[in-house]
């Protein structure tokens, strides 16, 4: 068997959808393959430039990732999928910047965590969408914290 794009929807349980709900689905997808495409290529330079401790969080994600597509492909559950990624762009931008001490040394990497609300509204509902923004405007708020009295 030839794994073409097309089949490789398929494996996935995407098929017989409407064009737009198709759509979403392959973005999600994509969108999580180039993160994770970032995320190996953050730690193969953080780790050449001799700071491999910094990379804990981007290599959690691509595991994640992974590991979240490969339940895609064994339950069909996209809804499932959706949530784990959402929470992971949510999630794991911030450990990252936490790890690396704050958003001065960080470079804001935190703010890499907006993939959650912005994701949200390219293949979840805008209520999804809100609920995400919040958390990030959440979280932030609560890393900045954090790093002002810890």
């Amino acid at each position: 068997m030839i794994l073409s794009k097309e089949n490789f929807w398929k494996s996935l349980g995407f098929k017989d959808l409407e064009a737009d709900e198709y759509k979403r689905r392959t973005t999600a997808v994509e969108l999580g393959f180039f993160s994770a495409l970032g995320g190996v290529f953050y730690t193969v330079l953080y780790s050449y430039l001799g700071f491999p401790n910094l990379t804990v969080a981007t290599i959690s994600y691509v595991i994640v990732f992974f590991i979240n597509l490969f339940l895609l492909n064994i339950l069909k559950n996209y809804s499932l999928f959706k949530t784990i990624q959402l929470l992971s762009y949510l999630a794991f931008p911030l450990a990252a910047q936490l790890i690396i001490g704050g958003f001065i040394q960080g470079s804001a990497v935190a703010l890499a965590s907006f993939l959650a609300p912005a994701g949200a509204l390219l293949y979840a509902e805008r209520k999804i969408a809100r609920r995400y923004f919040y958390g990030f405007a959440a979280l932030i708020s609560a890393a900045g914290v954090v790093k002002f009295y810890f």
